[in-house]
């Protein structure tokens, strides 16, 4: 299994502010393409931002791609009084450079909702890199 499918073991290092990881439903038997939700927890004056993700995995030459989109759900409901954001797209790529290293590219647009300073909002977005970073301990 390609490190990228285990990122569900990692992502609570990877991404510090993750609260929750949950499966809730899958459309293979080999989770592919599933439908995820991630709840952050944003500090103790911001409610927690909430997200319902489709997601797709697919093996590629030399690597693996992630994608996904938030999808409304009504049948859903919201969890912990967090408040439900949306990704208009999330994309990680993995390739693989050689025996020992790997290069991980991650994109995304989201809207957190609920008047989340943009300052706020972008110092995440600063810190995604050292997370990256940081994970490069865990791979090793």
């Amino acid at each position: 299994m390609h490190r990228l499918l285990k990122r569900e073991v990692a992502d609570k290092n990877w991404e510090p502010n993750l609260k929750e990881l949950e499966l809730l439903e899958s459309y293979d038997e080999s989770q592919n393409f599933s439908l995820i939700r991630k709840i952050y927890a944003l500090g103790a004056f911001i409610q927690n931002r909430e997200f319902i993700i489709a997601r797709k995995t697919a093996s590629v030459e030399g690597g693996i791609v992630e994608a996904g989109i938030s999808v409304e759900r009504d049948d859903i409901p919201i969890k912990d009084k967090s408040i439900r954001g949306y990704t208009k797209f999330i994309l990680w790529m993995e390739e693989d450079v050689n025996n020992k290293h790997v290069k991980v590219t991650m994109m995304a647009h989201a809207d957190p909702k609920g008047l989340i300073p943009a300052w706020v909002v972008n110092t995440f977005g600063d810190t995604e890199l050292a997370r990256l970073a940081q994970s490069k301990l865990l791979i090793e």
